[in-house]
This record gives structure tokens, sequence and C-alpha cells, in this order.
């Protein structure tokens, strides 16, 4: 799961209100443990945001809305922190 990808891809997203909340707080958990350098939070948490976006599949009319602007600060946010030196990198890392 690429996390970066997955980032970039949210501007395109089109959810239900209760999926933005879903993914805001998705968001809110990958900055924290961002935060925390901790490596297997970050890839739970980026796991659980690839699941949550969008499916093939939609209803028609089920409402499916942009990013709020709320979900792309957090974005934001995280796009700046992934640009610097990888917070969760040990040295051994086989990038």
């Amino acid at each position: 799961m690429d996390l970066r990808a997955e980032l970039d891809a949210l501007p395109q997203w089109r959810l239900g209100v209760e999926r933005w909340v879903e993914v805001e707080l998705i968001l809110d958990r990958l900055a924290s443990a961002l935060t925390r350098a901790d490596r297997e939070a970050v890839r739970e948490a980026a796991n659980l945001l690839a699941l949550t976006g969008p499916v093939r599949v939609t209803r028609i009319g089920a409402g499916h809305l942009p990013p709020p602007d709320e979900v792309m600060e957090r974005r934001a946010v995280l796009e700046h922190v992934l640009v610097e030196p990888d917070p969760v990198a040990t040295p051994d890392d086989d990038r």
C-alpha cells in the first residue's frame, strides 16, 4: 500500500458525508502515528485509509461529495510531513 499514492488520489474521491468523517479520523490517526514514529500504526492507518476510499460501484443518487476542507487541510499537513525525512524509517530499511 502506497500512502503517498492514496493521499495524491484523495482529492478525486467522492464519498458520502459519513465516510468523509471516517477519513478525517483516519488521517488524524495517521498524523499521530507519524508523530510517534510508530511504523505499525502508520501501516494500519494507511491500510484503513485505502479500504475507506471509494468503491467502483455506487448507487445512483448516493450523494457522494468531494473532500471537505478539513480533510484537504489534514492531507496537506500529512503530505508536508511525508516530504521530510521518513520519521519511521530506520537505517536498516531496504527502500
